[in-house]
């Protein structure tokens, strides 16, 4: 069964035959099929995000007992672009968009620092929110009067994410500024890092703004990055604070969901497409798709182009050395230089300059040939320089 979060959407009907004709979707789940109250479906198992919804209703529920069936096939629209489809039968369609990305947190390894007896961190990532007191069981939760909070989930490899639901205790009442646990919510971060160290990843989400009486519970973070490790990170160590924050951090976590693509070679909605074949490590933007990197040789959103002329390397990033035998130029793979070396120089990219080395005595001098003279040309300098003398 497909059901929809919170949804509320107004349908008309714009042909003058049915003129007036509107039906409001309720909050409420009075029969399975209005359900939608749910926050999230389920496929083979697996929890999803909900971005796209089929929806089934009898013509009896949506226009009243004296409309049972239309020998054609109508259309009626609905706000935000939707549309209705009410066709030959005793079915109506409503088709919303959906986005199939996985919680990829859920039952994974979890760890926190200071943790409160045994409201260890993996009941986080437990798909369990029901009670969201922080004694509830379904929390985790930290020890008290600590200067810093710390959480983190192992995704169990690098991830391609998309964006992170974090679910704070309430207490099981109203989430607003009388509420206790707003506070200590407050200046919280989120850290995506390939590493248990948050300073080795990258820093996706600051509070900076939030009050007790505007931060969301639950808080959807978008952070398309990739990486193994999301951390959240809270302290209180350098006083003094904002108004309207904790003495104290605590991070009493009922749920954090990562939602994004299992392998971190695909993008788009459903993770059905590969990301192009240039991209450094074959990662690229879960919603574009185009790469964060390239790799040897190729330059571009999406890495089909070759590097220019003097350029080589990741990005294209590496200039050709100058002192190739065709100044700057190179191999767009290796920065190997082209046609050798320039005079006094020597090496794959002509990178080490040679010299001769001039012994003298008080009854006579001698020249040594350096062992690396090998090529015609440094051969040719050691001769001259030697017919010279």
């Amino acid at each position: 069964m497909l059901v929809m979060t919170r949804g509320l959407y107004h349908i008309e009907r714009p042909d003058p035959s049915y003129k007036g004709l509107t039906v409001k979707l309720p909050t409420s789940s009075p029969s399975g099929a209005w359900n939608m109250t749910l926050q999230t479906f389920f496929f083979d198992k697996r929890k999803f995000h909900v971005k796209k919804l089929l929806v089934e209703l009898s013509f009896a529920d949506l226009l009243g007992n004296g409309h049972t069936s239309y020998s054609h096939c109508d259309t009626l629209e609905i706000m935000a672009g939707m549309v209705l489809l009410v066709c030959c039968g005793w079915t109506v369609l409503l088709s919303l968009p959906v986005q199939a990305y996985e919680n990829l947190a859920l039952h994974k390894s979890a760890w926190q620092n200071n943790t409160w007896m045994s409201y260890k961190a993996d009941l986080a990532v437990d798909g369990r929110y029901t009670d969201l007191a922080w004694w509830g069981g379904q929390c985790a939760a930290s020890d008290d009067y600590q200067t810093t909070a710390e959480w983190r989930v192992d995704l169990g490899a690098v991830r391609s994410i998309h964006h992170i639901v974090i679910q704070y205790a309430t207490n099981n009442r109203v989430w607003d500024e009388d509420n206790w646990f707003t506070r200590f919510f407050l200046g919280f971060s989120v850290y995506i890092s390939n590493t248990t160290n948050k300073e080795d990843g990258v820093l996706c989400f600051r509070d900076t703004n939030y009050t007790t009486a505007t931060i969301p519970n639950p808080v959807n973070i978008t952070c398309p990055y990739h990486g193994r490790y999301v951390i959240y990170y809270n302290n209180r160590t350098h006083p003094p604070y904002p108004e309207g924050y904790s003495t104290y951090a605590d991070s009493d976590l009922c749920e954090v969901e990562v939602y994004g693509c299992p392998s971190p070679g695909y993008y788009g909605e459903n993770c059905s497409l590969e990301c192009p074949q240039n991209c450094q490590d074959g990662y690229c933007d879960i919603v574009e798709g185009t790469c964060f990197g390239c790799s040897h040789r190729y330059i571009g959103p999406r890495c089909t182009k070759d590097c220019p002329s003097g350029l080589y390397g990741s990005n294209c990033s590496q200039n050709c050395s100058m002192t190739c035998g065709d100044p700057g130029k190179c191999d767009i793979i290796t920065g190997h230089c082209n046609g050798g070396c320039q005079v006094g120089w020597t090496g794959a990219m002509c990178e080490k300059g040679y010299h001769l080395t001039i012994n003298i005595t008080y009854e006579n001098f001698y020249i040594m040939k350096p062992s690396y003279i090998s090529t015609t040309s440094d051969n040719s300098l050691y001769n001259n320089f030697m017919a010279y003398t």
